[in-house]
């Protein structure tokens, strides 16, 4: 009998009792707890009204969650990107380009190019290599005839000590 009245009573108060738990501990921020309740609620009495209240709270707590990755997937990536562009512009003081020159067809139908630039670093510059990419009037890269490819590099031979550089003396066609 005592088996049967402790069925009953958890048939009748038990869906309530779970709910009961499980808003109180959703309260106190006890999410995962939450969790483990509403899993055993919604096994027990599928379907039932305190099953349906708790299912809401769980969706609630699921979408925090994923709200909460998602801000902090997108400071990890802004982080990123401020470390990288802080390291870009490092980079950027240490060698200054003044003034690049491109000058009209040469002899032989290409361009030539001469940049001037200073070190402004403290160390010593044995090789400096320039990447260019040629852009026409719309914005789009131009191909050499060659070698079917935009990008270009260039490269200047020191030694570059602090405060030196080239200025109008080398050209690159």
């Amino acid at each position: 009998v005592k088996s049967l009245e402790t069925q009953l009573a958890e048939l009748k108060n038990g869906a309530d009792n779970l709910l009961y738990e499980i808003n109180t501990l959703h309260e106190t921020g006890q999410d995962d707890m939450v969790l483990e309740k509403a899993d055993i609620l919604h096994n027990k009495f599928n379907g039932s009204p305190q099953d349906v209240e708790a299912q809401k709270i769980v969706t609630d707590i699921l979408n925090w969650r994923a709200e909460e990755a998602k801000k902090v997937e997108e400071e990890k990536e802004r982080a990123a990107a401020e470390a990288a562009k802080s390291e870009q512009e490092r980079l950027r003081e240490l060698i200054r380009v003044k003034r690049v020159y491109i000058y009209d067809r040469n002899s032989v139908g290409k361009v030539d190019i001469s940049i001037d630039f200073v070190n402004n670093s403290d160390k010593v510059i044995k090789y400096l290599t320039f990447s260019v990419i040629p852009i026409n009037a719309v914005g789009d890269a131009v191909k050499d005839h060659d070698m079917y490819d935009s990008e270009k590099s260039f490269r200047a031979t020191g030694p570059f000590e602090k405060n030196e550089g080239l200025e109008k003396g080398q050209y690159w066609d």
